[in-house]
């Protein structure tokens, strides 16, 4: 977008030619499925019953790990931004399950190739260089960083 921009402000169609090409226009189709399975699921109340159910948690410090758990997981599903949608419909008025939220779903995209556009155009761009970095070395390193960041993130809200 901002190299678009910029060629279109500098009238040059070299580069905006140049970024056009690149789009990854067959990740169109994977988020707007996932946005539909989202608001298909959203159609059936299914995420009501489990915002009940979470919500229903007497223990604020509990229901922080499972908002956290569980958008981090939810994002490999069905990717951190749909996933994040589906999410704003459970939420209570804590101010701790938001940000568990946001942090889950922000961490969900570092823990599989699949939790964020980024890591699927990552994975892509990989192949292409015929670099060695496959999907199972990608959630070697993101199942490290995420339990790390979790814990940090879990401590960080108990002072909310």
């Amino acid at each position: 977008v901002i190299v678009c921009t910029y060629s279109l402000i500098k009238k040059n169609r070299i580069i905006l030619n140049y970024s056009v090409k690149r789009v990854p226009y067959t990740l169109i189709p994977f988020i707007l499925s996932m946005f539909i399975i989202i608001m298909a699921l959203d159609s059936f109340n299914i995420f009501s019953h489990i915002g009940d159910k979470i919500n229903n948690i007497s223990s604020d410090n509990i229901k922080i790990v499972v908002y956290l758990a569980l958008s981090t997981l939810s994002s490999n599903v069905v990717n951190n931004i749909p996933m994040t949608l589906a999410f704003s419909n459970i939420l209570d008025n804590n101010l701790a399950s938001v940000y568990a939220t946001i942090i889950g779903s922000n961490l969900g995209a570092i823990l599989t190739p699949i939790g964020a556009l980024a890591g699927i155009m990552f994975m892509k761009i990989v192949k292409i260089n015929k670099i060695s970095f496959g999907f199972l070395k990608f959630v070697k390193y993101g199942v490290i960083v995420t339990f790390i960041s979790i814990i940090g993130a879990y401590l960080a809200l108990l002072i909310i």
